[in-house]
């Protein structure tokens, strides 16, 4: 991540048009630690500590990475990160990379998002998350570019979100995920069933974030790279985006979890009366 965000005017007819999509909200204090791996490309490291900005998430997914922050994004687990999260509106299929850049360039030189109807001016310290799969390679190549040249945060995962899903609970990939193949054209779908399948009731991504660590560490055991870049096959970025919320969640992460296992226990105890 960087210190300074030096936002330039695009010009019009090169940059991507941002789409017309639904929107939402997010802030907090920063410092990263940079992993002992190989870094994607993307990644850029951001120095000192910062008082308070803006995370504008923005998802090429309908519902589990949305989902996935939601706790975050409500306020559950305090009120040091205020997080918006962009993506597309339920049933329209998602959005491409160039979707995704194209509607954070445009946010930022109007100066602000908006999520329901509620406006939130950018601030010079306020960063962008643009969370993609690899089902766009050709695209990507390029994006991966644009994002290093306006310094936007591009988190791709291969082959899909899932696969950070994954890692909140397991780490034998090789094992686990043996029979799916990245030359699969629907591998993504086969890897959101599989996962699934591995846990009683499937995985919930609002529960999942209570696993922020667990996931940060098993993906960084599990990254690797095939081109610069882009992530292998069942690798991911994530991690990148993880650390930067767990230094930031300081004990509310660890507060909100035990809330939640005081909770379902409650519920249990209820339903044998």
């Amino acid at each position: 991540m960087t210190e300074n965000w030096n936002y330039q005017k695009a010009d019009s007819k090169k940059e991507p048009v941002a789409p017309q999509m639904k929107k939402e909200k997010a802030a907090s204090k920063q410092s990263l630690t940079t992993p002992a791996i190989v870094l994607p490309a993307t990644y850029t490291k951001q120095e000192g500590v910062r008082e308070s900005f803006l995370f504008v998430i923005i998802s090429g997914g309908e519902k589990r990475e949305k989902d996935y922050f939601s706790a975050i994004e409500l306020g559950k687990m305090g009120r040091r990160i205020k997080l918006i999260t962009l993506s597309a509106i339920k049933g329209a299929g998602g959005f491409t990379p160039q979707q995704l850049y194209g509607y954070a360039l445009n946010a930022v030189q109007r100066k602000y998002v908006e999520k329901n109807n509620d406006r939130f001016n950018l601030q010079e310290n306020d960063r962008f998350f643009l969370l993609t799969d690899v089902d766009q390679f050709t695209g990507l190549k390029r994006i991966i570019y644009l994002c290093q040249y306006r310094r936007f945060n591009l988190i791709v995962s291969n082959p899909c979100f899932e696969i950070w899903l994954y890692y909140s609970y397991f780490n034998q990939p090789e094992k686990d995920l043996a029979l799916l193949s990245s030359q699969d054209c629907q591998v993504s779908w086969k890897l959101k069933r599989l996962i699934d399948s591995l846990r009683p009731g499937g995985i919930d991504p609002r529960k999942a974030i209570g696993e922020l660590e667990t996931a940060i560490k098993h993906s960084i055991e599990k990254y690797k790279e095939e081109e610069v870049g882009f992530p292998g096959f069942l690798s991911t970025q994530m991690f990148l985006l993880g650390k930067d919320l767990k230094e930031n969640l300081l004990d509310d992460l660890a507060i909100w979890k035990q809330q939640e296992q005081n909770r379902i226990q409650e519920y249990k105890k209820k339903k044998l009366l």
